[in-house]
């Protein structure tokens, strides 16, 4: 991922067996079983996801750094061969276009992007953006950028930072969703099954709102806790 551009379809086989593990331990997986979108599932804790790594914004993130050594560094190795293969370091005139190895031109595929997200003009001035506090290029902080829809979750303070396991904040999380398989999601789906709630004796259709929290057996519950 730090040399070559992934293939399209690479990327889904190992999402394929990422996505199967997380939601049933195993490397294969209906699409039933899957409670939430996968790219809801990668968006960072702080935009409302699971934060799992996007594979193809880390392969981004992670060929854009040469990038921006070619800027910032023009003494080094990589600069340097650059320049005696090419004979420029300047990335705005090199162009894929050119006779290049083809790791160069998956590196170069994302030019035009980098030179955007770097710098922009207001006015009559260039203003050049940081990656990172340290002005420093880094892996995660320019993924940490892309990843970022600009969206934020109200809730990812509070649900992230209790101390319970993960595996009940994750179970919190797709509540949080309406995703969690109550009467009324599984109506939804298609799947056989009464509309009322099981534990009270009311005639209440199963909503996620009702079962934590207005169920008669949910009040209760939080009543003893």
């Amino acid at each position: 991922m730090q040399v070559i551009k992934l293939p399209t379809w690479l990327i889904k086989h190992l999402d394929g067996m990422r996505r199967s593990f997380f939601w049933k331990g195993r490397e294969k997986c209906l699409g039933g079983h899957c409670l939430v979108n996968w790219a809801k599932c990668c968006l960072p804790k702080k935009c409302g996801g699971l934060g799992i790594l996007n594979l193809s914004i880390q392969n981004q993130a992670l060929l854009m750094k040469w990038l921006w050594k070619l800027q910032q560094e023009p003494d080094s190795t990589w600069a340097t061969s650059i320049q005696l293969l090419y004979g420029t370091t300047d990335i705005i005139t090199l162009s894929s276009d050119n006779k290049i190895s083809l790791a160069f031109k998956d590196i170069l595929s994302f030019k035009d992007f980098f030179i955007a997200s770097t710098s922009c003009v207001r006015g009559a001035q260039r203003i050049t953006r940081k990656w990172s506090p340290t002005s420093l290029y880094t892996s995660a902080s320019a993924y940490g950028i892309l990843a970022d829809p600009g969206v934020g979750s109200p809730y990812h303070t509070l649900l992230w930072k209790l101390k319970i396991p993960p595996k009940v904040k994750v179970f919190l999380w797709v509540v949080l969703l309406d995703r969690a398989l109550t009467q009324q999601n599984l109506l939804k789906r298609n799947r056989p099954t009464i509309s009322a709630c099981k534990c009270c004796n009311h005639d209440i259709i199963e909503t996620a709102t009702h079962l934590f929290v207005q169920c008669d057996y949910a009040v209760q519950l939080w009543t003893m806790l």
